[in-house]
């Protein structure tokens, strides 16, 4: 089949294309240069700097958090949300060692879990609450279980790894930036390999997400729908973008382009995206990081200091 004739274009529901709800805002008052937010669970979220994390509460109760790990000159890599009460970090010191670190919340504590000799750069949470895995640069997959390593692999057909997503128990769909592999590795088996001879960038492999049977990859101005049957390009949806964000709740991501938002519900059936609502902003907002708390509610970092909030419906 020709690339053409999987292309599809998103199409537009205009009778939603509206902007969503008024917001409200949070300031976390701090003078540091907050780049990325994540959500922990339903009333928690975690903001980073590149050596410190805050934590901000978004209940009702609003409750103050005092708990704010630094770590000094140590560089935060990589950081996301476990078990819906941790935190996951990866971290690199200037003479270029690392480590990663789970933050307890409940007991307001870090434990470094492990050493390493490469950098960290992406951590994948497994559908098993009790299980994680890593990438250690190049193409080393590591498994944590019960936060010890249970299982280290190098995948030699990849030369760079630089995102895992659990399609099932044990089978992993690695991606770097040219291509991607479906990998067994309970059983030490690549299952499929899509890596062509010419590199060529056409992924952004950290912005990955799966919905139903289909695995959903960003690239350069494309969204690719790659069916878990036989691992092959289904279809792939031609949209303008900077920034991409999914939800691991609902088939939602958010688009950013030119400080505009447009969120889209990802429709498997059609193997396209339906554009719901449209939120603008004003040039001298930056829009730093978007995360999803829950299905309906969109959680934003603005202008490194802003959370801002609002709701799809």
């Amino acid at each position: 089949m020709s690339e053409e004739s999987i292309e599809n274009i998103s199409k537009l529901d205009s009778s939603s294309h509206k902007e969503p709800n008024p917001s409200k805002l949070t300031f976390s008052q701090d003078d540091e240069n907050f780049i990325e937010i994540v959500k922990i669970n339903n009333s928690k979220i975690a903001i980073r700097s590149d050596n410190l994390i805050k934590f901000e509460d978004i209940s009702k109760k609003n409750i103050p958090i005092s708990f704010k790990p630094s770590f000094g000159n140590n560089k935060i890599i990589y950081f996301c949300s476990y078990q819906h009460e941790n935190l996951l970090v990866s971290l690199q010191t200037k003479t270029k060692k690392y480590f990663i670190e789970l933050i307890d919340l409940e007991k307001n504590m870090n434990f470094k879990l492990a050493d390493f000799d490469n950098k960290i750069p992406y951590i994948s949470i497994s559908t098993d609450i009790n299980k994680f895995y890593l990438i250690e640069q190049p193409n080393k997959i590591i498994l944590f279980k019960n936060e010890k390593i249970e299982n280290k692999k190098t995948i030699e057909e990849m030369e760079e790894i630089n995102s895992i997503i659990e399609i099932n128990q044990n089978i992993l769909f690695c991606t770097n930036e040219y291509g991607y592999c479906v990998y067994d590795i309970g059983n030490n088996i690549i299952i499929k390999k899509n890596i062509p001879i010419e590199k060529k960038k056409k992924y952004n492999p950290q912005n990955i997400s799966q919905c139903q049977n289909f695995i959903v990859l960003s690239g350069i101005n494309r969204f690719y729908f790659i069916e878990t049957e036989k691992f092959e390009i289904a279809s792939k949806v031609k949209f303008l973008f900077e920034k991409c964000y999914f939800c691991d709740e609902a088939p939602f991501v958010c688009l950013i382009n030119k400080n505009i938002i447009y969120i889209c519900e990802i429709i498997p059936d059609l193997k396209n995206l339906l554009f719901k609502k449209i939120k603008k902003y004003d040039e001298e907002s930056i829009i730093n990081s978007i995360t999803f708390n829950g299905p309906d509610q969109i959680l934003l970092l603005v202008n490194s200091q802003i959370i801002q909030s609002f709701y799809l419906n």
